[in-house]
């Protein structure tokens, strides 16, 4: 997997978990 395809990967992540992170209080941090 290239650099580009993990940050894409990171960015959707990040996206997807908004909701859950911002409630739960434990956000993950990928920068």
């Amino acid at each position: 997997m290239g650099k580009d395809e993990y940050k894409n990967l990171q960015i959707l992540h990040r996206h997807c978990h908004n909701e859950k992170t911002s409630e739960d209080g434990s956000v993950v941090k990928y920068t």
